[in-house]
C-alpha cells in the first residue's frame, strides 16, 4: 500500500510541475486519483476476502478440534464407567 501511495504522490506531483493548461492538469490529477482509489480498494478488499477465508477455516479447525476432544473424552469415560460397574459387579474394588 505505501508503494501505491508513493506512486500516486509522484504521478500527482509529476502532473502538477508539467507545462500544461490548469484544466487539463486537474482532470489528471482527477484521473490518477481515481485510478489510485480503484487500485487500493481491490487490494484492500482482497486482503479482507483472505483474513475472511483464514477466519473461517480457523474456525472450522477449532471446530473439529473440539469435535474430536469431546469423542475421545467420551469414549475414555465410557471405558471407565463400563471397568467401574463391571468390577463392582463382580465383587470386587473399584480402582
Amino acid at each position: 500500500m505505501g508503494f501505491l501511495a508513493g506512486l500516486s504522490a509522484g504521478a500527482i506531483l509529476g502532473v502538477l510541475f508539467a507545462p500544461k493548461k490548469g484544466e487539463e492538469t486537474r482532470r489528471e490529477i482527477k484521473e490518477k486519483v481515481m485510478t489510485a482509489r480503484n487500485r487500493m480498494q481491490q487490494q484492500m478488499t482482497a486482503q479482507k476476502n483472505k483474513v475472511k477465508e483464514g477466519m473461517n477455516k480457523a474456525a472450522e479447525t477449532s471446530q473439529q478440534m473440539t469435535s474430536t476432544a469431546k469423542e475421545k473424552a467420551g469414549g475414555a469415560a465410557s471405558e471407565e464407567t463400563g471397568r467401574a460397574r463391571g468390577g463392582a459387579s463382580r465383587g470386587g474394588t473399584i480402582t
